[in-house]
């Protein structure tokens, strides 16, 4: 899953990321398809992770 918004959040792709990792990209699609969901990103592209101590 990992790999997968790492490539959709990027300008790799799902193709890109799979040449890079070596995860087939049937494996990634598939993974995508049944776990990414658009609406469950949007409410959370507006928040920040805090790396502070």
């Amino acid at each position: 899953m990992i790999a997968c918004l790492i490539g959709l959040s990027t300008n790799l792709g799902l193709n890109g990321m799979a040449a890079s990792c070596g995860i087939p990209y049937d494996v990634l699609a598939w993974t995508a398809e049944w776990y990414i969901r658009e609406v469950r990103l949007i409410p959370g592209s507006g928040h920040r992770l805090s790396c502070d101590e």
